[in-house]
């Protein structure tokens, strides 16, 4: 989906004009899009990371204009500056992606976190850890059950000052959601989202923060 899921009607649709769905848990997400045909479902962690790890090499996604100069767009975080905005403009350029190809995704960075499958295909899967942190910088993440191309850049050293985000993990079996979010609040939730943001949750939790995304 070029834009984050909505809803209508009991069917998961792509449309720019809509507001994301939130409110679900992530089986419920993962049942809307494997509902809309065949080879239907909803993004799983190793799709989302070739597409963010394509879009963090692309000059044009870059407050600099060039890659690692100034920070990777955020997108709707409700941080009015240079790497982010607070999305009054629906169409603002930092809430899109372009990528290699040329094509554009809308919203994989800030506006919603989103629900990824943690394998490609089959039955919905998650994490078993026993990690534990909270708001880590990308490069100072150290756990044995999430390998580092599962969660990291493809520079490998930027931090959440490069607008990439950081890492949370919960011990226990966890779902993941990934891409930062809009905090209603802003301020601190702001600095620490970013692209390759990660956060981890039980199976049963649902929050207006967390949407998801459908792919074929």
């Amino acid at each position: 989906m070029k834009y984050e899921a909505t809803v209508t009607g009991g069917v998961a649709t792509s449309v720019q004009s809509y507001a994301t769905t939130t409110g679900l848990t992530i089986s419920s997400a993962k049942t809307y899009c494997t509902s809309l045909g065949a080879n239907y479902d909803l993004l799983s962690n190793p799709e989302f990371m070739a597409i963010a790890r394509n879009a963090e090499q692309q000059d044009v996604n870059w407050t600099g204009g060039n890659v690692g100069s100034g920070c990777l767009f955020k997108g709707r975080t409700y941080e009015d500056n240079s790497c982010g905005t607070t999305g009054s403009d629906a169409t603002h350029p930092k809430r899109i992606l372009t990528l290699s190809n040329g094509s554009e995704i809308w919203d994989l960075t800030g506006n919603k976190r989103e629900y990824v499958d943690w394998t490609l295909g089959g039955a919905l899967s998650g994490i078993s850890t026993t990690c534990s942190m909270s708001l880590m910088d990308l490069p100072s993440v150290s756990c044995a059950d999430v390998a580092d191309n599962e969660f990291n850049t493809y520079n490998g050293t930027y931090d959440k000052i490069y607008g990439v985000g950081t890492f949370s993990i919960a011990s226990g079996s966890v779902y993941v959601s990934r891409g930062g979010f809009k905090s209603i609040i802003g301020g601190y939730d702001a600095v620490v989202s970013g692209l390759f943001y990660f956060y981890s949750a039980n199976g049963s939790s649902s929050d207006q923060f967390t949407g998801f995304r459908c792919v074929f």
